[in-house]
């Protein structure tokens, strides 16, 4: 066992969600688990033994993960939970490692913080990390392996059970300046399946693709965002010189062409996009990129979304949420329609593709706001849009909105996604029948229109464009008619 530690991105175990993504698996997107990168490189600055195994990528049955864990032998396993979908799958996974070897000390964070007393009473799961896991899974791996006298009280961000107890130390504070931390360790992935990776349609020009992350956070409180829970309030960014050099050290050793940030809001600082998008002009460098962003920190910046193109941006995506003044100030969103519209046509005119990311059953939404979100996403020249049911994450206002009474919300993890064709939340007035139809109806008449339809043929330029295309259309089928 010695001192190996194995990052697992835990496989599909059967969900509901999860079992069609797992008939359609070389349909839909399959992307680094970049969390798990980041914590690795930390990790690897002072243990060599490190690994990570993407099991939800390589399509493994828990049946497979255990014979994969057999050999390697680890004496600390990693949890990926980067969704509420994954919950259900990280018990099983769990329950199946501690039947195995009981002395594995296995770790999880992300969404499971807000489950914690569930998994850590049954003595599935012995550590959660709560918050920025860098530092606090360092340490914590440190105590377990260099045989520290077994008192963990000391690392902040930890919970744990003892004497049947839940302990919780105190919270970490954030990672202030996050240029310390070293790039992502992507040498650790499987090389066997790093080709299986990059099958999202919307979201890459150009291939080998990867995702990277440049910031932590985003400053604004809209009530349904559960990011808070684990990157806090303070938006925290990688200088410009550390994107970049980052950019180069992937080409170098990758050949990248194409980066995907997954930030939470990568165009927060204008200052700093700004600065990227220079060093990237200056220095020539040859990289497709695209990111996620507020409309409201880039409305009256039509210079900057200029240099972003010139720099390489070709993609941007916006949560946008309703169409409907009165709502979108409701879920206290820092934007207004006209702010909307005005800069998905200025990109459109720089030629930055955009894709709106809406959501439907909003507490205050009725029929006629649903109604009218489908017709402001039709009206503009958005590349794709996004059609999510509004989802109560725990450690939301929305959440507490919800479990309030207020509407109807059934607490399904298997169904808390943005991609799930299915609601748990709908609005008093609502029925759920109505919500499922209206997705439907949304993603078909914003994708079935002539005119998109012909704007979309008009860009086909090689074979490759073409296979993207049919990519596109059969998602859109699936979502509309399905």
């Amino acid at each position: 066992m010695g001192n190996k530690i194995l990052l697992i991105n835990t496989p599909d175990t059967g969900g509901q969600s999860l079992r069609w993504n797992q008939r359609l698996k070389k349909k839909v997107a399959t992307e680094p688990p970049i969390g798990l990168c980041y914590i690795a490189g930390m990790l690897n600055t002072k243990f060599p033994e490190v690994k990570i195994l993407d099991a939800y990528a390589m399509g493994l049955t828990v049946e497979q993960l255990m014979k994969h864990i057999k050999q390697y032998n680890p004496a600390i396993v990693g949890l990926g939970c980067s969704a509420s979908i994954m919950l259900n799958a990280v018990h099983e996974a769990s329950k199946a490692i501690k039947k195995y070897d009981s002395a594995i000390t296995i770790v999880a964070g992300g969404y499971l913080q807000s489950h914690k007393e569930t998994f850590l009473q049954e003595k599935i799961i012995d550590f959660i990390v709560r918050g920025e896991a860098e530092l606090t899974f360092l340490e914590l791996c440190d105590a377990l392996l260099n045989k520290k006298d077994g008192d963990f009280s000391k690392i902040l961000g930890l919970s744990y059970l003892k004497d049947n107890k839940i302990i919780d130390t105190p919270d970490r504070p954030l990672i202030k300046n996050i240029d310390i931390l070293p790039f992502a360790a992507r040498h650790l992935l499987e090389p066997a399946i790093t080709s299986e990776y990059y099958k999202t349609p919307y979201q890459y020009k150009r291939s080998p693709y990867t995702v990277s992350v440049s910031s932590r956070s985003c400053p604004y409180k809209c009530t349904f965002c559960g990011i808070h829970a684990i990157w806090g309030w303070d938006f925290r960014a990688h200088s410009a010189e550390y994107v970049v050099n980052e950019i180069r050290y992937l080409q170098e050793n990758w050949g990248i062409k194409n980066i995907k940030y997954h930030d939470d809001n990568f165009l927060v600082d204008t200052d700093r996009v700004k600065k990227i998008s220079e060093l990237i002009i200056k220095e020539n460098i040859d990289i497709s990129w695209s990111c996620l962003g507020t409309i409201a920190t880039i409305n009256n910046h039509s210079e900057l979304i200029r240099s972003m193109k010139d720099a390489g941006c070709w993609h941007i995506a916006f949560g946008v949420e309703t169409g409907n003044e009165k709502v979108m100030r409701d879920i206290k969103k820092p934007t207004t329609v006209e702010q909307v519209r005005k800069v998905i046509t200025s990109c459109a005119e720089n030629g930055i593709a955009t894709r709106g990311l809406f959501m439907l059953g909003h507490p205050t939404d009725t029929k006629e706001t649903v109604q009218e979100t489908i017709e402001f996403a039709k009206s503009l020249p958005f590349y794709s849009v996004q059609f999510a049911f509004a989802i109560p994450y725990p450690g939301t206002e929305l959440y507490e909105i919800a479990k309030s009474g207020v509407g109807k919300f059934e607490e399904n993890t298997d169904f808390m996604s943005g991609h799930s064709m299915r609601p748990v939340y709908v609005p008093d007035g609502l029925t759920e029948d109505y919500m499922i139809k209206m997705q439907k109806k949304a993603y078909r008449e914003f994708y079935f229109r002539p005119e998109f339809i012909l704007r979309r043929l008009g860009e086909i330029r090689s074979f490759s464009q073409f296979n993207k295309l049919a990519k596109l259309a059969f998602n859109h089928i699936r979502v509309s008619v399905l």
